[in-house]
């Protein structure tokens, strides 16, 4: 904006004023402003649709976990317990199966479920390392009570 009238003052002094040139750098400046007001508009828009997206992705998330939290509530005992947070976890994560279990010196013990059933899994055997990491600053195991093993589609 700030050139278009530099150089409307240099051509004014230069050739002198007409009406044709006027026209033409008052024509520029709107079309300037026109694609500057549309710009800022689209960008707010953007900003606005992205905004929204992420507040659905958190609420479908909340609700997923406010569906975990109902399927594995109640008074179950351990085996239900296990039985259902495993079928809950899998259809939180979109897993194709997960396992959960109790893990007693690096092998994963009952209470065990493993959905989709049947077989034992891992039930019996030594767990990997990557489930027996020690968190940094901890001395309990990742996996103490519940290791998670979900595998996608």
């Amino acid at each position: 904006m700030g050139g278009n009238l530099l150089a409307a003052a240099v051509n004014a002094l230069r050739d002198g004023l007409s009406p044709e040139d006027l026209g033409n750098r008052v024509v520029s400046i709107l079309a300037a402003l026109l694609v500057g007001g549309l710009t800022l508009r689209a960008r707010e828009a953007s900003l606005r649709a992205a905004r929204l997206e992420e507040e659905g992705r958190r609420l479908e998330r909340e609700r997923a976990l406010r569906r975990l939290v109902e399927a594995v509530s109640g008074p179950y005992g351990q085996e239900a317990f296990v039985a259902r947070a495993a079928q809950a976890l899998r259809e939180l994560t979109g897993a194709k199966s997960v396992e959960l279990g109790r893990v007693d010196r690096a092998v994963l013990r009952p209470p065990h479920a493993l959905v989709p059933g049947p077989g034992s899994g891992r039930l019996g055997s030594r767990l990997p390392l990557e489930f027996l990491a020690r968190p940094p600053g901890s001395a309990l195991v990742w996996g103490w009570t519940a290791p998670i093993r979900c595998s996608r589609a």
